[in-house]
């Protein structure tokens, strides 16, 4: 079924069967992933992340995950703005703070420092466990870099 139909059909029935129209949102985007056409995935996670719909919770929560591990900086401005809101949802900030540390590493430690202060031990160990994974990422994003510099050096030395 193509996007012509899914989208329509979907955006009809948010209001009278949420559950219905959530199925036809994300068969619309597996049909998106499953088809390997990345170039889409960036502005389908931006636009499930930014929650433009309200009641799809289980869509955004999967939207931010996504952003996590394809690493969508589109997403970051609302990923790190559910990280620091007073008013994000734990399982949606546990996934957003797990994002924040892989879409932009080096930055990731100053927003999640806050958090290591909260009375919730899940959200403590989270944002120590994110910064950590962050962290090593940008060592080793600084130890590729430092390769590269290294080759390119050596070719551009007669």
């Amino acid at each position: 079924m193509s996007h012509d139909t899914t989208e329509p059909a979907a955006k009809k029935l948010e209001k009278t069967h949420p559950d219905v129209a959530a199925r036809l949102w994300c068969a619309q985007g597996m049909r998106i992933v499953t088809a390997k056409k990345r170039k889409y995935y960036d502005a389908w996670i931006h636009l499930r992340v930014r929650g433009d719909r309200r009641g799809f919770g289980t869509e955004r929560y999967e939207a931010v995950l996504a952003a996590g591990n394809w690493e969508v900086d589109a997403a970051w401005q609302h990923v790190a703005a559910l990280v620091t809101s007073k008013s994000t949802d734990k399982p949606l900030l546990l996934a957003a703070i797990d994002a924040v540390a892989s879409i932009r590493p080096r930055v990731a430690a100053e927003i999640l420092h806050d958090l290591t202060d909260s009375d919730d031990e899940d959200i403590v160990e989270a944002a120590h466990e994110a910064t950590a994974m962050a962290e090593g990422s940008s060592d080793k994003g600084d130890e590729e870099a430092r390769r590269a510099d290294r080759r390119q050096l050596a070719l551009e030395t007669p």
